[in-house]
């Protein structure tokens, strides 16, 4: 599978953020770790935006590390309120 990375720097973390809006990504922890350590992409996490899994969202997004540890966010319209939820 090949996707396009967007690497942004912010507050001393390389992020890397992949549109899964667009396009229908599988990322696994194994192949996040992968990409980090054998193809030499340095960052500190991978965001990948989703579409929402609830209509009231605005969408999904989910965060690896780079060591594969991941979590989900959740973004409610017009709301400051983002609901974390470690997997």
């Amino acid at each position: 599978m090949e996707v396009n990375l967007h690497i942004y720097s912010g507050i001393g973390n390389l992020i890397a953020i992949v549109d899964g809006i667009r396009n229908d990504l599988h990322i696994s922890s194994k192949e996040v770790d992968h990409v980090y350590n054998f193809h030499d992409v340095n960052f500190d996490q991978l965001i990948i935006l989703l579409p929402p899994s609830d209509p009231q969202n605005d969408l999904d997004v989910k965060i690896f590390n780079n060591d594969g540890y991941s979590c989900y966010l959740f973004w409610v319209p017009f709301s400051s309120i983002m609901i974390l939820i470690s997997i």
